[in-house]
């Protein structure tokens, strides 16, 4: 009978040392040792999926560079309400939820000011419609002349692209999420 072999690796200075040394097994998976120390908690892909379908919307409509630009001066009209607090990724339609009612009309003034509460309106019809509890419901539906017939069609054609986190779709809406998060200074990068 043949003898198993340890996955081993040399490190820089020539020493053998395992593969997956420090590593905590739960299951089937290994634990990286910072994330035991930081005690960093995964997120599923599914469980955001409702929290960024406002992003995917956007963009399904207007494409990247036109979507992406709505998404980022939806997300600083929020931000500048919360001028003297930490900064909020407002990317995740619940970070919405904590503005106040007269945060969230400035925000509706700051986004009427700017000329994109039409549009953002028309492109978020299919959830501000079925869902007005949604965090970004207090943008309030279109105009009966903006909305848009084919809206539940492309929510769920929004849906079904953003189940598959590596569609096109899927991808541009993560790409989105974290150019918000660089433009508004809610994520650095350490030099």
């Amino acid at each position: 009978m043949a003898r198993k072999r340890k996955h081993v690796s040399k490190g820089k200075k020539g020493h053998r040392r395992e593969v997956l040394q420090g590593h905590t097994r739960k299951g089937k998976r290994f634990i990286p040792p910072l994330v035991q120390m930081l005690n960093i908690r995964e997120l599923r892909w599914a469980d955001l999926i409702p929290e960024l379908v406002w992003i995917a919307l956007l963009l399904d409509l207007y494409g990247l560079r036109e979507g992406s630009a709505l998404a980022l001066s939806f997300a600083r009209a929020a931000n500048d309400t919360k001028r003297n607090q930490p900064k909020k990724l407002f990317a995740r339609a619940q970070a919405f939820s904590i503005l106040t009612d007269q945060e969230r009309q400035t925000v509706v003034t700051e986004l009427e000011a700017g000329g994109t509460r039409t549009r953002l309106q028309a492109a978020l019809e299919p959830i501000t419609r079925m869902y007005p509890d949604y965090p970004i419901g207090f943008l309030g539906s279109p105009s009966p002349n903006d909305v848009r017939l084919d809206g539940m069609e492309r929510l769920r054609r929004s849906l079904q692209q953003l189940r598959d986190r590596s569609s096109v779709l899927a991808m541009r809406t993560q790409a989105c999420v974290l150019y918000i998060g660089f433009v508004t200074g809610v994520f650095k990068v350490a030099s």
